[in-house]
């Protein structure tokens, strides 16, 4: 048999054929390259959230595939850092109302974005504007909105539903009908900050307040003042000489008078005026301000940035707050607070609900110890919220019932009705 050059050439060539044909049909042989990525595939999409201002809004997005990247978008613009399967909004205002979140998931095989979730946020309550003027300041009695006041430093309730109104060396009344009418005048000291601080009643419709003594004694520094009293006849007379630091004070329907004594401890005054000392003096905890339930048996106090609840007869306990400074809403000791010296206030309702004001914010702390904000920057609605501006600092406050709060700022008195 002949054969011929390319025939053997043929020949010696046949087992590597065979073999790159047997590599080819077991799937070798092949390229390197890795198989391509398919894009991710969004399976569930961030919902819309309905929330009350102060309150937080998440949104959830879940997605296959390899290797995803997220980053989320408020209204097309990144959310810089959002970069997890869930965004949340720690705290919503009313400015946030309508927003659009997104997010975009991404791999090496494509990018996809969700559909968008619209945020709705309601107000966190609303208020009004019950009496006197938000910029003018003097004293006129008459209908409550034609009425004016001059330094409101205390607010208190009759059980009849009459507020009473501590400003400026007077004592008025704004009754149920919306009338403000002066009850007694505040006699006036001298160099002296003679102006009434602080407002309680008694069961009796007595008037407790406090203010400067008209000469300090020997030694005595500004935390000299006195208790004074005043009754719906008009007279007024002085209850006790002592020294207040703060202007906080209370009164149960005995007739015992609570306020901050001078190593910043709570004090009870008998209607004997024998002082009894309710808390041991702490200069690391001062008490800034205190709020007595309606029933007498029970005293909340805020001192070290804490909230405390103290039941007449038993120990005090800590019912919110970490000790540190901060705004961090939370039930127990992840809450925090910004408690300032002198201008604190507290308040409590007939449900055991504590309310605090603390630099331009009110939170409020449930029996159980959570901690949440009420009122504070872009978070009410009503006629007063945008004459108030971005934040409210009370100079006075105190509740009706559930879920209302009457507060006094310098020259007015406004409502904060809750949800």
């Amino acid at each position: 048999m002949v054969t011929t050059s390319n025939g053997l050439a043929a020949l010696r060539m046949a087992p590597w054929l065979l073999l790159a044909a047997f590599l080819t049909a077991c799937g070798g042989g092949g390229s390197d390259q890795p198989p391509p990525v398919s894009a991710p595939i969004i399976t569930s999409a961030p919902g819309a959230q309905t929330v009350r201002a102060g309150e937080p809004a998440s949104f959830t997005v879940a997605a296959t595939g390899d290797a995803l990247g997220y980053q989320w978008e408020r209204n097309g613009v990144d959310l810089a850092g959002e970069t997890s399967t869930t965004f949340t909004l720690s705290r919503a205002l009313l400015t946030d109302q309508g927003a659009l979140f997104r997010a975009r998931v991404s791999n090496s095989g494509g990018t996809v974005v969700s559909e968008s979730a619209s945020l709705s946020v309601q107000p966190a309550g609303t208020l009004t504007l019950v009496a006197g003027s938000l910029t003018e300041a003097r004293h006129e009695d008459g209908p409550a909105l034609s009425a004016r006041f001059s330094n409101v430093a205390g607010l208190a309730f009759d059980n009849t539903g009459n507020l009473y109104i501590s400003a400026m060396e007077r004592i008025r009344k704004l009754d149920a009908a919306g009338t403000v009418s002066t009850v007694a005048l505040v006699p006036y000291i001298p160099f002296s900050d003679s102006h009434p601080y602080g407002l309680a009643m008694d069961g009796a419709n007595t008037f407790y307040f406090v203010n400067d003594l008209p000469i300090r004694p020997p030694g005595g520094d500004m935390g000299w003042r006195r208790i004074m009293t005043a009754t719906l006849d008009g007279s007024v007379s002085v209850f006790v000489n002592t020294r207040v630091t703060r202007r906080a004070i209370a009164a149960d329907s005995a007739g015992n008078v609570y306020v901050v004594g001078g190593g910043y401890q709570l004090v009870k005054f008998t209607p004997s005026k024998t002082s009894i000392d309710i808390t041991v003096p702490d200069p690391a905890r001062r008490i800034e301000s205190f709020a007595l339930a309606a029933d007498g048996s029970t005293v909340y106090y805020a001192a070290g940035n804490q909230i405390s609840k103290l039941v007449f007869g038993s120990p005090p306990t800590i019912l919110a707050g970490s000790g540190q400074a901060g705004t961090a809403d939370g039930v127990g000791s992840q809450a925090q607070f910004d408690i300032p010296p002198f201008s604190a206030l507290m308040a409590v309702d007939s449900a055991g609900n504590v309310y605090v004001a603390e630099n331009g914010r009110i939170r409020k702390v449930s029996p159980d110890g959570r901690v949440t904000t009420i009122a504070g920057p872009g978070m009410l609605a009503g006629s007063a919220a945008d004459l108030v501006g971005s934040k409210l600092f009370p100079t006075s406050m105190t509740t009706q019932g559930l879920n209302t709060l009457y507060i006094g700022t310098a020259y007015a008195i406004l409502r904060l009705d809750l949800p």
